[in-house]
């Protein structure tokens, strides 16, 4: 008999060895740094500080262990959209390579349909690498591949022409009120199929942002959000790791989606970000995602399958 239950302390150890196993078969060479078992556990506090500190819920509360006769076999993230709650998102789902092909994927989905119906939740997303053979088992099971998310690597170093548009940089405080205007319309326009983890940054107080700051800054980490200062279409959450000399970028874009203009805006972080390893990444765009990467001069290391479930009871 399958289980889900909420991850506890008691199940460290098993986690541990389930998450080396699952970052080595899905995660990219390029983004292997963002995997550490070390990250992952401060993520791990974080959240539960925000818990403790602010009463928020995200989605660390919904971080489960799936349990066979009270032994663990698999884990799992689910948890609801901030701005929607009967759409709710699945990431993480892992079953150990020595309980696979059982059916114990199918029916831990099963269960986790119910619980999500019960939650008064109606709808599940999801995404999965474009060559994982878990795609087969959620369209199986009634998934539909709605779009796709493309990933980008570009390396230090790379040049960049005076065509991008002007961007500022803001703190995720300074800069709350747009980012959440341009995000509340892209969740529309992307009929809430994706979304990013800043969206569950506390925005009730100024206290929470500069506790998160500090909280990053011990990390040697930053988040910035780029937004382009004339039309206020589009804005990118940059991720900075000062250690690893890297950058992440998530980029939004409203629609009518302009590939130019895209590219420009693209152009205008980007080379406020000379010298360091960057990774971009985008839903929405996959019509132009070759001419871009040609474009910026990155290399198209990854595609996800944004995929959906409309629950029944």
């Amino acid at each position: 008999m399958i289980t889900i239950s909420p991850f506890s302390g008691k199940y460290l150890f098993f986690l541990k060895d389930l998450w080396y196993e699952f970052i080595k078969e899905e995660v990219s060479p390029e983004e292997l740094f963002f995997y550490s078992f070390k990250n992952f556990t401060l993520k791990y506090l974080e959240m539960k500080l925000w818990k403790n500190l602010f009463n928020i819920s995200g989605f660390w509360d919904f971080f489960w262990i799936i349990e066979k006769e009270k032994k663990p076999i698999g884990m799992l993230e689910v948890f609801p959209h901030p701005l929607d709650s009967s759409k709710w998102f699945l990431r993480n789902f892992a079953i150990k390579n020595s309980f696979r092909n059982f059916g114990f994927g199918t029916e831990t989905l099963k269960i986790l349909f119910k619980f999500i119906l019960e939650q008064g939740g109606s709808e599940i997303f999801l995404e999965v690498r474009e060559e994982n053979p878990a795609r087969r088992l959620y369209n199986r099971i009634g998934f539909t591949e709605l779009d796709e998310k493309c990933f980008f690597y570009i390396p230090a170093g790379a040049l960049f022409d005076n065509t991008g548009e002007e961007v500022e940089f803001l703190s995720t405080y300074r800069a709350k009120d747009k980012f959440n205007q341009i995000s509340i319309q892209w969740f529309k326009q992307m009929g809430g199929i994706a979304l990013s983890m800043l969206e569950y940054i506390p925005s009730a107080t100024k206290t929470g942002f500069m506790l998160s700051e500090v909280i990053l800054f011990l990390q040697r980490q930053k988040l910035i959000i780029a937004l382009n200062k004339d039309t206020l279409d589009k804005t990118a959450i940059v991720y900075w790791l000062k250690r690893d000399k890297k950058f992440s970028i998530e980029l939004k874009a409203l629609l009518p989606l302009d590939k130019e203009a895209i590219i420009r805006f693209l152009k205008g972080v980007l080379g406020k970000l000379a010298g360091y390893d960057i990774l971009f990444s985008s839903a929405g765009i996959s019509q132009y995602k070759l001419e871009i990467a040609k474009r910026i001069g990155a290399k198209l290391y990854r595609t996800n399958i944004i995929m959906g479930k409309r629950l029944e009871e």
